[in-house]
């Protein structure tokens, strides 16, 4: 063999043995995420909260100052990781400056809101319906909580103030 020859035969070797690195390392990664997704499908990272109309059109964009005479629906975007493609139901508590728990008669027992979201493998957001009324000034200034729920756990919560 000339040692051109050789040295292809080497970059053949070198290549395939990669090649397997890169097999065994997707295979890792594979059962990782299955043992994740076994324990949480998905894992919310930032939640920011919109006002918007009746119509779900936003009023004041997701993550902006929210002003109290402005103030509708509650919208909020969640940002989250998923492992599982599938849909989940998720609950949702907003909690008011004085502590009590915004309830409508659509909410669920023990909840604000609950609705069905088809979540998707990898980052991703998904805006959630608002809640409110479509009376301007709807909400007073102050200390807000949301909460988000998800089998019967709490898998994220935030803080957010409404200004005057």
């Amino acid at each position: 063999r000339t040692s051109s020859e050789k040295q292809v035969s080497k970059l053949e070797s070198q290549i395939n043995s990669k090649d397997n690195e890169i097999r065994d390392v997707k295979a890792k990664l594979s059962n990782l995420k299955s043992e994740i997704a076994s324990v949480s499908p998905f894992v919310i990272y930032k939640v920011e909260i919109g006002n918007s109309y009746k119509s779900g059109n936003l009023e004041t964009d997701y993550g902006n100052t929210i002003y109290s005479g402005r103030t509708m629906y509650l919208k909020p975007k969640i940002y989250y990781k998923g492992f599982a493609a599938d849909n989940y139901e998720l609950k949702i508590k907003w909690f008011r400056p004085n502590g009590s728990m915004s309830t409508g008669t659509s909410s669920p027992f023990g909840y604000s809101q609950s609705d069905s979201h088809s979540l998707s493998e990898g980052s991703n957001s998904i805006e959630l319906p608002g809640w409110g009324n479509e009376a301007m000034g709807h909400w007073e200034s102050g200390e807000y909580r949301l909460e988000i729920w998800y089998d019967g756990k709490c898998v994220f919560l935030k803080d957010f103030r409404i200004y005057s």
